[in-house]
């Protein structure tokens, strides 16, 4: 069956439906299909295969049990980031609307603080339409649909030209005008003019330097990195024939966000994590004393990787860096920016007649 790009949405939701009634060749898959996609959310995670997986928000809760909150470092700072996560939804194309949160991270705020608030702009040649309008005015949105800045044109450069309307030799003779201006030092003017194209997506690059002063703060690294590394992937559906789409992130920054800068719900386009974050590798102790060394060393020549995961070490990285490549999946319009400390405000489900009214 064909698919044009306004159809594939909905063909999709018909084929999770009622898989026959698009093709006979899928019959009898409906059932397991509804069923499958119900099951979804409650199967557990098969780790170290490459089977389906059910969201990983959900799976790392199972995972974690009822840890939901991962923060570092373990005395939180009173100015610190909440990156919320929640499986992807969407109210519509232009708001996510809200979401049901699964997990969320405490950090220190991050090395860099810079907003960038961009907006596209196109720079457009009128030529002979802006000479119409700025003879004969602005023209209505009437008129320029009806055509009418194409007639002016058209009007003005045979007055110019003499030709009386005839419209014979047109493009030539204003070629040729235009080149004998230039030569006798005249430089036409080609009505550049600005048009609004759209607002830009907003695209953030937050920074930080990790150094754990404890075990424990270690391990909390360690599980904050794995939940992040999780979120932000896709899944597979159907078999691997369909991704699905990763967690959102909701980023705010306390107790002071109306003097800096606020987010809009946002995908991570890339985790960078350097683990040698001093310029060279370096490692604690392990807190138990299995530093391994020659014993360790020998005993996977003997027993190959079974053997060496088994006897495991605690050896943490001494600084890890972090950067997270944000991209924001609501525009920014006017209105959104809110005078205030509340760092969700500035969602596009907190527009006037929208609002949540619980700041959460």
């Amino acid at each position: 069956m064909p698919l044009t790009q306004g159809k594939t949405a909905t063909w999709i939701t018909n084929f999770l439906s009622n898989p026959s009634q698009l093709d006979p060749a899928f019959a009898g898959l409906s059932g397991n299909i509804s069923a499958s996609t119900n099951k979804l959310a409650t199967q557990p995670i098969k780790e170290g295969t490459g089977t389906t997986r059910n969201p990983p928000a959900e799976a790392i809760n199972k995972k974690l049990g009822k840890a939901k909150i991962l923060q570092f470092p373990s005395d939180r700072p009173k100015y610190f980031t909440e990156i919320k996560l929640s499986q992807y939804s969407r109210q519509n194309l232009h708001a996510v609307g809200r979401l049901d949160v699964n997990n969320r991270i405490y950090l220190p705020l991050p090395l860099n603080l810079i907003d960038q608030h961009q907006i596209a702009y196109d720079e457009q040649q009128l030529g002979l339409v802006g000479a119409a309008i700025d003879a004969f005015g602005a023209l209505s949105k009437e008129a320029v649909a009806a055509g009418i800045a194409a007639d002016a044109a058209k009007a003005a450069a045979s007055l110019a030209l003499g030709t009386g309307g005839q419209g014979v030799g047109l493009s030539e003779s204003i070629s040729g005008a235009l080149t004998g201006a230039r030569v006798e030092g005249y430089t036409p003017n080609e009505y550049v003019t600005i048009l609004l194209k759209s607002p830009k997506y907003k695209r953030h690059t937050l920074k930080w330097k990790f150094s754990a002063d404890e075990f424990q703060e270690s391990v909390s690294l360690r599980k904050i990195f794995w939940v992040l590394n999780n979120s932000i992937a896709p899944g597979l559906f159907l078999g691997g024939s369909i991704f699905t789409f990763p967690a959102i992130l909701e980023i705010g920054y306390w107790p002071n966000s109306g003097y800096l800068y606020k987010f809009k719900p946002a995908v991570c386009e890339a985790l960078v994590l350097n683990f040698s974050g001093g310029g060279a590798p370096a490692f604690y102790r392990d807190p138990q004393g299995k530093d391994g060394g020659d014993e360790l060393a020998k005993s996977i020549f003997q027993a190959g990787d079974d053997k060496f995961t088994a006897i495991g070490t605690n050896n943490a990285p001494e600084s890890v860096e972090v950067e997270m490549h944000l991209i924001e999946l609501e525009y920014w319009i006017s209105g959104d920016f809110k005078d205030t400390n509340n760092p969700w405000d500035g969602h596009a489900s907190h527009r006037v007649g929208n609002y949540w009214g619980d700041g959460t």
